[in-house]
């Protein structure tokens, strides 16, 4: 394996990635046949583009609209209501190779009612919410979860059971959660080859970090977005993270590390896609050899079930899967003290990911879910660090891509 090894595979991902982006696009936008005789200049469209904002007079229009409903159902003598899609259930989702998980066009909805007992309590939490986010798109000011939970304890009891409310009025209003200008703390870090502006015009560098940057609150406002950066690379935990930032690849290869510390929260989702419309370069995937780190990786790549909705905005589907893959542990031979026996719910998230549509597409995705299945053993991308702490950043990451080992 040579630099130019890497160099020429990242290259040729990028060209591919680009063509197949560009090819989509002219179809799906011009309605032209690709196949056919019918040729669009390249240069018809920027490769640069945007996550898409709802205008502010829209949304405040669409909550006046709720209110004047509620007070003609009043009038009627009608006990009012809210519904909107229901994104619990897998019912409600397709999945588009072009996008990933999406809402289907007629969901199956939830009513939430003043005049059930039940659901009056929730009734009450959305319409004090819809007035908090009335105001503060109305005077387009910005506030965070956690300021508007601790200036409502006694109301909203717990964080979750707003940030519940909230994706049930981004689905009643159908308006992404970034324009409801309510703003989640980004528990994600980001490090490597990218300089920009924040929402406050600071200039974040990311490059020279012992630790990571942590990801902004407002990522939709970040601009001037600049970089020499080969690649992204996304990687499932904080630990990774750390180590690749002690013992990083080599300059040779500038690039871009991004951890959702985990599960990813919206903002590292939200980052990440904004990386790859704005620069068109290869986003790859380390994640654990476990079922959780595979549909992190899924997650990362089609997007999730409550958040269907938003996945042309949350959504990588050009994300390659590096690795750990269950294969890797016997290929590698990764020592029997690394290895972590798997338990009944990891099992059940394997079967689970399994019956996904897009998994039993793809012959590769199911036989690492096998063989997960059939070894019984999961291992930590940290496990690599058992053959020398260099390994997974000058070897294992490296010539997976110089051998195009990525699925």
């Amino acid at each position: 394996m040579t630099t130019e090894d890497v160099c020429n595979a990242v290259r040729q991902l990028r060209k591919e990635l680009i063509d197949d982006w560009y090819l989509t696009r002219v179809k799906s936008e011009c309605n032209v046949d690709v196949n056919g005789d019918q040729v669009v200049p390249f240069n018809t469209f920027a490769l640069k583009t945007s996550i898409p904002r709802i205008p502010r007079c829209d949304i405040l229009r669409k909550i006046e609209n709720i209110i004047l409903k509620i007070l003609k159902s009043l009038e009627k003598g009608i006990m009012p209501s809210f519904e909107y899609a229901n994104h619990s259930s897998w019912d409600n989702i397709k999945f588009s190779v072009e996008f990933g998980l999406e809402t289907i066009m007629e969901p199956k909805t939830s009513k939430i009612s003043f005049g059930s007992k039940r659901s009056r309590k929730k009734f009450d939490l959305l319409l004090k919410l819809l007035a908090i986010i009335y105001q503060l798109v109305q005077t387009d000011a910005y506030r965070t979860k956690r300021d508007i939970y601790y200036q409502n304890v006694n109301c909203f009891k717990t964080q979750s059971v707003l940030d519940t409310l909230l994706n049930n009025i981004s689905h009643l209003l159908e308006v992404p959660r970034w324009d409801l200008h309510v703003l989640s703390t980004s528990k994600g870090c980001i490090a490597g080859d990218l300089q920009f502006h924040d929402a406050n015009g600071n200039f974040i560098c990311c490059k020279n970090t012992k630790s990571g940057i942590m990801l902004p609150s407002n990522v939709m406002e970040i601009n001037n977005i600049y970089t020499h950066a080969l690649f992204i690379l996304v990687v499932e935990k904080d630990a990774t993270f750390q180590h690749l930032l002690n013992y990083g690849i080599s300059e040779q290869f500038p690039h871009i590390i991004i951890t959702g510390k985990g599960f990813p929260d919206i903002n590292t989702r939200l980052l990440l896609k904004t990386l790859w419309n704005e620069l068109r370069i290869p986003v790859f995937g380390l994640m654990d050899a476990d079922a959780h780190g595979i549909e992190i990786m899924f997650v990362y790549k089609f997007g999730s079930k409550c958040l269907s909705s938003e996945v042309e905005s949350l959504a990588v589907p050009t994300l390659k899967w590096l690795g750990l893959f269950p294969s890797d542990i016997k290929r590698l031979g990764i020592p029997e003290n690394q290895l972590i026996p798997v338990t009944e719910a990891d099992i059940a998230k394997a079967k689970s990911l399994k019956n996904r549509s897009f998994v039993k597409s793809n012959r590769l995705w199911l036989q690492e879910l096998e063989i997960l299945l059939e070894q019984k053993q999961k291992a930590e991308l940290q496990s690599l660090n058992d053959f020398s702490f260099t390994f997974l950043p000058e070897v294992y990451i490296l010539q997976k891509i110089a051998s195009k080992g990525w699925l």
